[in-house]
This record gives C-alpha cells, structure tokens and sequence, in this order.
C-alpha cells in the first residue's frame, strides 16, 4: 500500500503526516501547515504503532507525534483520486 518516492522514502508516509490536522500539524485559525513534511528527517516518518477506531485510524510516529485520520477520508483517499497512484484503481 505504499509507493516508493525519487528519494526512497514512502509517498504513503508523507501523505499521512501530511494530511494530519491537529494543531500542532495545522493552524486551527487559518488552515495553515505548521510544519513542512518534507523537510522531516527520514526517522521521523516511521510508523511506531497503529489503531483503528470505530471512526478514526490513530499512527503513532517515532518522533512522538500522533495522528488520527477519519476513516471515511481513507477510504475515498485510496478508493478514488489517489487510488492511480497506489496502483489501486479499478
């Protein structure tokens, strides 16, 4: 479920940290990033441990971090416009 990037690191990865929306990852006023993802070390994209819940998907990463995901946002996310790029579509 993951696609190696140019670099060797996983689209998969940085399109979850990426899209985390907690605030500390995303200004709550503006929308804004807080942080650029890929100017992360390779370390701190590594997934330590994960959860599902009735409606969220929770990753723990290696520098600490946790975010929760909706799982309805997964799904459209790997069933419809991203599906192409995993290699998923059908």
């Amino acid at each position: 479920m993951e696609r190696q990037a140019l670099d060797g690191k996983s689209t998969t990865e940085y399109r979850t940290l990426d899209n985390c929306q907690c605030s500390q990852c995303v200004n709550q006023d503006t929308k804004q990033r807080n942080v650029d993802t890929f100017q992360l070390k390779e370390e701190d994209l590594k997934v330590v441990d994960f959860k599902e819940t009735e409606d969220k998907l929770h990753v723990n990463w290696s520098d600490g971090h946790e975010s929760q995901h909706p799982l309805s946002y997964l799904y459209c996310w790997f069933k419809g416009a991203y599906a192409k790029e995993f290699g998923k579509d059908q």
